[in-house]
């Protein structure tokens, strides 16, 4: 028996005309050239999914630190916004702190998937340091868009 949830995600891409940056993306349940490319595709969906709730996010939602101690996307004093905690590559503390949506959607896109992009397609030189993170929740889609894209152009060509 198949799980609740895939047939409620097969269903939903089945009936939905997605696209992502004016591209057609595949139908889940259409034939799949391989592993590759149905992981691109379903990435995709997800992916189009987040962007699209984004939407009308504020500035102050963004930055909102529900507890004092969060970790947070803050401007250095030279003026570039960092993640704290570093954002990523080494164990958290425990317990780890709570993050902000600043925090969680610069470490998802830029570290995570853009991170995973360079260190396995491309030249693994991208640090969290050198990341232009969105200083504002207007900034947010197209700072993940673009490394969205870079993960994506990679995947394709290999599928």
């Amino acid at each position: 028996m198949t799980a609740w949830w895939i047939e409620e995600l097969l269903s939903s891409v089945e009936s939905a005309s997605m696209s992502l940056a004016g591209q057609r993306l595949m139908r889940l349940d259409r034939g799949m050239n391989g592993v590759a490319s149905s992981l691109i595709t379903t990435f995709g969906y997800i992916w189009a999914r987040l962007v699209g709730r984004l939407g009308g996010l504020s500035d102050e939602e963004y930055f909102w630190e529900p507890v004092s101690g969060c970790w947070s996307l803050r401007q250095d004093n030279e003026g570039r916004w960092r993640l704290g905690g570093g954002g990523c590559g080494g164990p958290a503390p425990d317990p780890a702190p709570v993050t902000t949506i600043a925090w969680r959607l610069g470490h998802l896109g830029g570290m995570a998937v853009g991170g995973f992009a360079d260190r396995r397609f491309g030249e693994g030189k991208l640090r969290t340091e050198e990341t232009g993170y969105p200083a504002t929740a207007a900034g947010v889609p197209g700072f993940l868009d673009e490394h969205y894209q870079a993960w994506r152009t990679v995947a394709a060509a290999r599928a």
